[in-house]
């Protein structure tokens, strides 16, 4: 089930600047100027809505880190965590020209194995499905709306 979001009302949070001919945004996390590609404005309007929207603190989100799965190091986009500072939301972001598939599910859901997130959501920007995980039926049920901050 695609919700709908509104990610352009976010523009305005972004601090975008030209350097050396490249536009770079300030990453209010990572807290540096981040190369300006269409997957990272994705990401970093997704934060600016769950920061604002969601009322999740700054503080309780993750960008770009790596995780081992298996042999393999990855990097997932976001992690929003709850009060207790355990995995809440996952967020898989991918550029607004890429389609939404099941492989791109399949890959959040494989980040997700290791983390627990209790929801993932995968967005382009466009599309955007947000699912409640079930970790002991190996589930997982697609909501209709985002999660916010509990």
């Amino acid at each position: 089930m695609n919700i709908s979001i509104d990610l352009l009302k976010y523009v305005e949070y972004l601090k975008v600047k030209s350097f050396n001919q490249q536009k770079r945004v300030f990453d209010p996390i990572r807290q540096k100027d981040i190369l300006l590609t269409p997957e990272e404005t994705v990401r970093q309007l997704m934060i600016h809505l769950m920061h604002q929207e969601y009322a999740y603190p700054m503080t309780k989100i993750a960008v770009e880190k790596a995780i081992q799965i298996g042999t393999t190091t990855k990097r997932f986009d976001l992690l929003f965590y709850n009060q207790q500072f355990q995995p809440h939301v996952l967020v898989e972001c991918k550029a607004p020209k890429v389609l939404i598939s099941e492989s791109t599910f399949r890959q959040a859901a494989w980040y997700n194995f290791q983390l627990h997130a209790d929801y993932l959501i995968v967005t382009n920007g466009t599309q955007t499905y947000c699912c409640l995980m079930d970790y002991e039926k190996n589930d997982y049920t697609f909501q209709q709306g985002l999660p916010k901050f509990k």
